[in-house]
């Protein structure tokens, strides 16, 4: 019989850490946004909402229905506030009792929970970030609200925080739908244009395999030159090239035909605060399924959030 509190003792020191630095390092736009310091650390009201502030003055929000009461905002700097709700995803790594009979050292078993952790962290990474990138339906719990979400002109989601777009011009995103035409360099510095004020400008740029490439040669056949990368990107192992300052990175997860122009200086992550660590739980081995599987689980419990939809722009049905 395998001691569980040996094990699980184990997990929590040697396999947790680990998971929750994939996490946060595995995760492109988590990554960047640790470097950035946009970590929210927050827990729900009492009526399960985070409330994050805006400012009125920069990104304009003329009346909203918040924990206040409902505020008329002229624009200046008057705070109001949008809300959310957090999202959980979750791994699961068991313990059979056919693991019982066959792992018969401790060593045995950390080494065969070594190698589920790394399949388990590997699939709760490849879930989070697809859903960064598209809005998807969950039978339980809350959604994630994806880049797909925040970035809208409120075609597709006419709310976004608990705010309305239709009432709220400045919380719309500024969409451009390339109606299937090949992408062009006058294309490409519009919506990068539409995404800047002042010295604000996107900080990173998020494309489909398919039109990175064609990005690429659109550069060098203007400038005759292909563009530098960046280099702390390159450096973890991800090819990029610089546009209008910002790095362009292909992602698997962009829907077909976008091109997507974030600021990631008005991205957070908002993460659970009472969690073990950046908003990840480890809860222990413990017996399950008629006491003949035993189960840990790691839970990441946050949300993204953006403060300025209209810093983020996107291109769509391009070719």
């Amino acid at each position: 019989m395998l001691n569980l509190d040996d094990v699980n003792a184990t997990v929590r020191e040697k396999f947790i850490p680990v998971a929750v630095d994939n996490v946060f390092e595995d995760i492109l736009l988590f990554y960047r946004l640790v470097k950035r310091n946009k970590l929210i650390f927050d827990a729900p009201g009492k009526d399960g909402y985070i409330t994050q502030p805006i400012i009125a003055d920069k990104y304009p929000v003329y009346a909203h229905d918040n924990k206040y009461g409902r505020l008329q905002v002229p624009t200046q700097e008057i705070l109001t506030t949008a809300k959310f709700k957090f999202a959980t995803r979750y791994g699961s790594v068991p313990l059979t009792r056919e693991d019982d009979n066959v792992l018969t050292s401790k060593e045995a078993v950390i080494d065969t929970l070594k190698v589920r952790y790394e399949v388990m962290i590997n699939s709760l990474i490849d879930t989070i970030e697809s859903q960064l990138f598209v809005q998807t339906a969950v039978s339980e719990g809350e959604e994630i609200d994806s880049i797909g979400k925040i970035v809208d002109n409120g075609d597709n989601y006419s709310s976004y925080a608990g705010i309305n777009r239709v009432d709220f011009s400045n919380w719309k995103s500024y969409v451009k739908n390339n109606a299937g035409a090949a992408i062009t360099y006058a294309d490409l510095s519009n919506v990068k244009q539409k995404a800047t004020i002042g010295r604000e400008k996107p900080t990173i740029v998020f494309t489909t395999e398919e039109l990175w490439t064609k990005i690429n040669q659109i550069i060098f056949d203007k400038f005759h030159y292909y563009p530098p990368a960046d280099k702390e990107v390159l450096d973890l192992g991800i090819d990029n090239y610089l546009i209008f300052g910002a790095p362009c990175v292909a992602n698997k997860n962009v829907p077909s035909g976008q091109i997507i122009f974030l600021n990631e200086n008005y991205l957070y992550l908002a993460l659970k605060k009472d969690a073990d660590e950046k908003g990840m739980t480890f809860v222990p081995y413990e017996r399950v399924d008629l006491m003949t599987i035993k189960a840990s689980h790691l839970f990441w419990d946050g949300q993204l959030y953006c403060p300025a939809p209209r810093l983020q722009t996107r291109i769509i049905n391009a070719v």
